[in-house]
């Protein structure tokens, strides 16, 4: 087996998953939903809990049908890397 670069961790699945280094094969719907419903939208600054996951389904919801699948995994980075508030930008002009 070929070595990964940098460190891992371990999806809802029982999956490895690399952040520095992710493959196709490591990526899985069932880890997406779970992860996203477990995120709160906006780093937390809610009265109430707003997951990612319901956010996804909203816009997904919002979309004509040749959209919606889009729609719904929009966000779906957020399973791997977190969800990054606005306020921070990554390449400040």
């Amino acid at each position: 087996m070929q070595s990964r670069k940098g460190d891992w961790f371990l999806t809802f699945t029982g999956r490895q998953f690399y952040p520095l280094d992710p493959c196709p094969e490591d990526i899985d719907i069932h880890d997406i939903a779970h992860h996203l419903s477990l995120i709160c939208r906006f780093n937390g600054a809610c009265r109430v809990f707003y997951s990612v996951a319901q956010h996804c389904c909203i816009v997904s919801d919002a979309l004509a049908r040749p959209y919606k699948l889009r729609g719904l995994l929009h966000d779906g980075t957020e399973t791997y890397f977190g969800d990054m508030i606005k306020a921070i930008e990554v390449f400040p002009a």
